[in-house]
């Protein structure tokens, strides 16, 4: 059959209601643009912050807000959501941090953190931030043989990974034996070689902290010393890296608290992925410096 002695098939469509239509047509549209140009702020806020780096609005939340909820997270779809308090969650990055400076002597060093939007991450990215050394968030999405090569351009020192990319990780383990350690997140197993949980390394850092270590704590950032190095997506070759400093992220959150307010009370659900930068800084630091409640699934 040529196209010409094509015929369309004849398709019946049921009656559309059109009061929808209707309450749009009657919306007074010059109304709600000048009620939106007059609420529209052009001069910061007297109240904006004048944070230097990710640690200090941290501390500040974690003093101000201590037992008030900061996590919410499901651990999976048939339980409900577990709360982590901005105090809990201050005493498990600080045992980590504690963990992988003292225990694996990891100071200073270069560590990816590859996994789903999950509590293993959030505790991970925020040690980082206030002391361990250089934090690499990867894509999870990427193949093994990317995730190879953001491990050997980043020089890691340590991988955090989600147990999903376990698979991934055996064959980078094989491929890169410059790696000391592989930390697996929600994993409570020992240290035994390079292979250990966080939250083991979590449990060891608070027994370490209650022996009289504070070690991390103490710990100054310089805002100006690289922190951070982010991979871009590699659209047009390959992945570039971005090195970014304390203070880049702090700044972010002043931009955004000049003009944006937002108070304890408010809630932010996370979606997007948080080893992008723009997610990881204002969908989940800049609730934290705001001591509102961050929520993922």
């Amino acid at each position: 059959m040529s196209i010409i002695d094509f015929k369309l098939p004849k398709f019946k469509f049921k009656k559309m209601k059109m009061d929808v239509t209707r309450e749009l047509e009657n919306i007074d549209y010059e109304k709600i643009q000048k009620k939106n140009l007059k609420q529209k702020r052009t001069t910061p806020y007297e109240d904006s912050t004048h944070y230097k780096t990710v640690k200090e609005f941290f501390l500040k939340s974690v003093k101000d807000y201590p037992d008030e909820d900061c996590i919410l997270e499901k651990p999976n779809h048939k339980e409900p959501y577990k709360i982590t308090t901005y105090k809990e969650f201050k005493e498990d990055v600080f045992a980590l941090g504690t963990a992988l400076t003292q225990a694996l002597q990891l100071k200073d060093s270069r560590i990816m953190i590859v996994g789903e939007t999950q509590y293993g991450w959030y505790v991970s990215y925020m040690a980082m931030l206030c002391g361990v050394g250089i934090a690499v968030p990867t894509d999870r999405e990427l193949p093994v043989n990317e995730l190879e090569n953001i491990a050997r351009r980043s020089r890691a020192s340590a991988i955090i990974y989600s147990p999903k990319k376990e698979s991934d990780i055996k064959i980078i383990k094989e491929k890169i034996p410059e790696i000391k350690y592989f930390i697996e997140m929600k994993s409570d197993k020992p240290l035994e070689e390079k292979d250990v949980g966080i939250n083991y390394l979590i449990n060891l850092g608070k027994n370490l902290i209650t022996a009289g270590d504070t070690s991390f704590e103490e710990i100054e950032i310089d805002p100006e010393e690289f922190k951070i190095l982010f991979f871009t997506s590699g659209t047009t070759s390959n992945a570039k890296g971005v090195m970014l400093c304390n203070r880049n992220l702090a700044e972010n959150i002043n931009a955004v608290t000049a003009y944006v307010k937002l108070y304890p009370t408010d809630r932010l659900f996370s979606v997007l992925p948080l080893h992008h930068c723009y997610e990881s800084t204002i969908g989940f630091l800049y609730p934290i410096s705001t001591r509102c409640i961050y929520c993922s699934l």
